[in-house]
């Protein structure tokens, strides 16, 4: 867990910034007597963006992984056939 933590930690506190500030509205919000629908579906939005754009930079940051790798890994053929090339 602390492993996940570190290697997601931009995520982490964009999350729990996220719900700091969404506790302070649902704070609010119950002050106002604005109770019923409003903050529990305020709640959902909120995890559900939360949850689906973690998923997205996942994704987004595994394509970039790859093609970093891609780009590296060409190196090293052409590194090797340029070495193998007779001097001019």
């Amino acid at each position: 867990m602390t492993n996940f933590l570190l290697s997601h930690r931009d995520c982490v506190i964009l999350a729990a910034g996220a719900v700091l500030v969404f506790a302070v509205l649902h704070r609010w919000l119950w002050r106002e007597r604005t109770k019923g629908v409003v903050v529990p579906v305020m709640w959902v939005i909120v995890l559900t963006v939360l949850g689906g754009g973690w998923f997205l930079a996942e994704g987004a940051a595994q394509r970039e992984r790859d093609r970093l790798r891609q780009m590296v890994e060409g190196y090293a053929p052409t590194y090797a056939q340029e070495l193998e090339a007779p001097k001019r």
